[in-house]
């Protein structure tokens, strides 16, 4: 009887003990219930440059000269083009800090020095978000190309070479890419400044120039190939208001001097080259000079004088 007694006894604690282990239990869960914070790290993921054009328009996307060769210098003066295209980051676009440009000569490589002869370069290029994905963004880098841009397609200075276009794109944190695959030619571009005019001023019968008062006239580049020029006067004459000169008492030399002195050179029919090689230009701009000098008739004309000689420019010996 002892022994039951005992055993409920032992039973009863246990029992109590295990239902306050419970409780105690469920305290200590519901005492640890707190907001915990979550947190990681996107690791930076490069930029890539998408794609690479040369377009005539801001931000165009077809490429103008497909052809291969930028074939529209302007004589004298800058044709802008536009080398752009699209550039990504997998950070989103907001990740996509900058880009930059040379545009340069092969030879020159893409950490020349600016010079309107063989490296343009833009420091940094327009972006726009407008019509690319979250991912995106479209680039636009305009470049003034001068006349005088090294001519590497055929009978150019650098022929065996071509412009290259180096895309670099940059992000926030600072990683990069460059594109160095687009490479386009230069067209070789004849073109002179030739004046319009050659006036003797008043001169009396029998009277012939001289090296102190023949007409020079100065042909300047205004291209980028070595270029020559002919002459010629289709008319056998100048026409006056009394008589005529004959074409023949009009002549060019390479040299001040006087007319008829030796290096002088009769004005004929016949396109004839003058030799002048007006040269490339590389710094200021090159030109030459064709003196003119006449001899007026000791008879036979009066008053005013006209006529018109043809000058026209041709590629360099």
């Amino acid at each position: 009887m002892q022994e039951s007694k005992t055993l409920h006894y032992i039973l009863g604690i246990s029992l109590l003990m295990v239902a306050m282990f419970a409780v105690a239990s469920l305290v200590m869960i519901n005492s640890q219930a707190v907001d915990v914070g979550t947190s990681t790290s996107i690791t930076n993921a490069a930029p890539t440059v998408t794609s690479v054009f040369v377009s005539a328009a801001q931000y165009g996307q077809v490429d103008t000269y497909s052809a291969g060769t930028i074939n529209d210098l302007v004589g004298g003066g800058t044709r802008t083009i536009h080398i752009n295209g699209v550039v990504a980051d997998n950070n989103l676009q907001g990740d996509i800090e900058h880009v930059e440009l040379v545009f340069y000569r092969s030879s020159a490589t893409a950490g020349c020095t600016p010079s309107n002869n063989d490296c343009y370069a833009v420091a940094t290029c327009d972006l726009s978000t407008a019509g690319v994905t979250t991912l995106q963004k479209k680039y636009d880098c305009p470049i003034d190309l001068q006349y005088y841009a090294d001519s590497t397609s055929a009978g150019g200075e650098f022929e065996a070479q071509n412009w290259v276009a180096r895309v670099k794109v940059f992000d926030v944190g600072g990683l990069n890419a460059t594109d160095s695959g687009m490479t386009k030619e230069v067209q070789t571009l004849m073109a002179l400044t030739i004046p319009s005019t050659i006036a003797y001023g008043g001169l009396g019968l029998g009277v012939s120039t001289t090296a102190a008062n023949n007409q020079p006239m100065s042909i300047a580049q205004q291209g980028n190939d070595v270029t020559d020029v002919e002459v010629s006067m289709a008319s056998a004459s100048m026409g006056c208001t009394l008589g005529t000169i004959p074409r023949a008492n009009q002549q060019w030399s390479l040299t001040d001097i006087d007319y008829n002195a030796v290096g002088t050179n009769a004005l004929t029919g016949s396109a004839t080259r003058a030799a002048i090689q007006v040269p490339y230009r590389h710094g200021a701009n090159p030109s030459q000079t064709l003196y003119w000098n006449i001899s007026i008739p000791a008879n036979g004309v009066g008053g005013s004088c006209t006529g018109t000689s043809v000058i026209s420019a041709l590629a360099g010996a």
